[in-house]
């Protein structure tokens, strides 16, 4: 089995070099740093609702927006806790909320109560759905993957000084 040779056809130039370092830390960066963010954002509201503290809210308003293929939910509610009023937002911490439009909309119509979670040190803060989604997460992770790898790849081909090969 013959193998596959790595074209070194001379140092690259620099502009070509500063390019491709340039995009390959574009791809390393973007595909780990904004992900651990959202990521971390929807981790802490996980545990800000870890106490499994819920109280029944009524739905003031309900609204799916976005495209045919991703739709998500807005809804605004009210709620009491400890004897205080608040109106919530919060819909889903890990990803699609687009499903929820139904079941929330039926208890609306039906005038029944939906559950929300809140946080109890911070009541005014609260979510419907605070479920991990799993199939949305996923996708998001085997992407953030690939573009890391295609990174790292490119970095590590102009640092030795090779012409990345992309087409393998």
């Amino acid at each position: 089995m013959a193998r596959a040779s790595k074209k070194k056809a001379g140092p690259l130039p620099e502009n070509e070099r500063f390019i491709l370092l340039v995009l390959g830390w574009a791809f390393l960066i973007s595909a780990t740093v904004l992900p651990g963010i959202l990521l971390a954002k929807a981790v802490r509201g996980y545990l800000r609702t870890n106490s499994r503290v819920s109280v029944e809210a009524k739905i003031l308003a309900l609204d799916q927006v976005g495209t045919r293929r991703h739709r998500s939910t807005r809804v605004e509610y009210s709620y009491r806790y400890l004897g205080k009023d608040y109106v919530g937002d919060g819909v889903s911490l890990f990803g699609e909320s687009g499903s929820l439009y139904w079941r929330l909309s039926e208890a609306r119509n039906g005038g029944e109560p939906i559950r929300v979670w809140i946080d109890p040190d911070v009541p005014s803060f609260t979510v419907i759905d605070r479920d991990w989604h799993w199939s949305t997460m996923l996708p998001a992770a085997v992407a953030c993957g690939g573009f890391s790898a295609l990174g790292f790849y490119v970095i590590r081909c102009v640092k030795r000084g090779v012409v990345p090969n992309l087409n393998r």
